[in-house]
């Protein structure tokens, strides 16, 4: 999404990178989502084509994919402070899965690949030399309880932070989704 323009990766990556710099150097704390498009049919996030099976290595889309973590390697591995060092990123890739309205959700993509997923995105990250990543599993607040929560969950050998994404259009149902989720 932004900052960027365009099918660019290396300059979005490099402006992202720009963005995240300037955060960190007014001493905020970086999170990143990825918005990814579908990468079966190239359309945007909300494409809700089943497609999680074919970004496995071996699948149809696979080198797709590669493709969009390689930019979220590129951001992480320049977003650097004036002296060097890495600025650690609290990354959530494949969030809100309990909902059904990305390509990786909870109708379109099973827990077992969700969790395939999941573990390819962190070994394809770390084997690119991506080590300032926090990996965060944070689905939306629509869990009853927490073993619909936990039903995707990777494990804790590939989560560094949990939580959850939740919004604000309305107070009251806002204060009743919080309370249940922190229940």
């Amino acid at each position: 999404e932004k900052p960027g323009s365009g099918a660019d990766k290396n300059a979005n990556a490099k402006a992202l990178a720009q963005n995240i710099t300037d955060a960190d150097s007014k001493g905020a704390i970086v999170t990143l989502s990825a918005h990814w498009y579908n990468p079966g049919t190239g359309k945007d996030f909300n494409d809700t084509t089943a497609v999680a099976s074919e970004l496995l290595p071996g699948g149809k889309y696979s080198g797709t994919f590669n493709k969009e973590l390689d930019a979220i390697a590129a951001t992480a591995q320049q977003a650097k402070r004036s002296d060097g060092t890495l600025i650690p990123i609290i990354f959530h890739p494949l969030h809100e899965n309990n909902g059904s309205w990305f390509w990786w959700g909870e109708k379109l993509c099973t827990p077992e690949e969700y969790k395939a997923l999941w573990h390819m995105t962190v070994d394809t990250l770390q084997a690119k030399g991506v080590d300032n990543a926090l990996y965060a599993y944070s689905p939306g607040t629509e869990p009853k309880d927490t073993t619909e929560y936990l039903k995707k969950y990777p494990g804790d050998e590939l989560i560094d932070v949990i939580g959850f994404d939740t919004y604000q259009f309305d107070r009251d149902a806002y204060l009743a989704g919080m309370d249940r989720a922190l229940s």
